[in-house]
This record gives structure tokens, C-alpha cells and sequence, in this order.
């Protein structure tokens, strides 16, 4: 596995329709948007219909210092691949 498994602020912007009204995609802005309310109202965060951002592990933690930081994914099965390719 090549991650260090810690959180990390990427610096990664939200989705650009997430907030913004848009015609041609405003089915799936709303989906976006009742998809993220759901996961915030289900783990309990705090203020959740306010947010208008991507928070990150604060919504697992509640610590403000975890707002707008992600778990490092994890590379599963990297070196095999690499070694498959020789």
C-alpha cells in the first residue's frame, strides 16, 4: 500500500455545478446536493443545510482543524501492476 493514510487539505476546489444553477445539468446538481445533505445530516454534522462547501473529515470528527482535509487513498496491489507490465 503506498499512502501515509493521513489527512491531507489537497487543495482540490468543489465540483463546479455543485453550487451553481445550470439548466442543462440542474437533475444532476440536485442529486449532487441531496446526496451531500444526506451524508452531513447522517453522520450529525453540525449546521449541515448551511455548509456550502465539501468539509471533509469534519464530518466524521467534528474537530475544525479536520474541515477541508481527505483521507490519502491508498494504492492497492501497485507493485504488482508495475511488475505485470515488465
Amino acid at each position: 500500500m503506498l499512502s501515509d493514510g493521513g489527512l491531507h487539505a489537497t487543495g482540490m476546489p468543489d465540483h463546479p455545478d455543485f453550487l451553481g444553477f445550470d439548466p442543462e445539468t440542474l437533475d444532476e446538481t440536485a442529486q449532487r446536493q441531496i446526496t451531500m445533505l444526506r451524508f452531513y445530516a447522517t453522520l450529525g454534522t453540525p449546521n449541515y443545510m448551511n455548509l456550502r462547501e465539501d468539509v471533509g473529515h469534519y464530518v466524521v470528527t467534528k474537530d475544525e482543524a479536520d474541515s477541508g482535509k481527505f483521507t490519502t487513498p491508498d494504492l492497492p496491489d501497485y507493485d504488482l501492476r508495475i511488475v505485470g507490465e515488465n
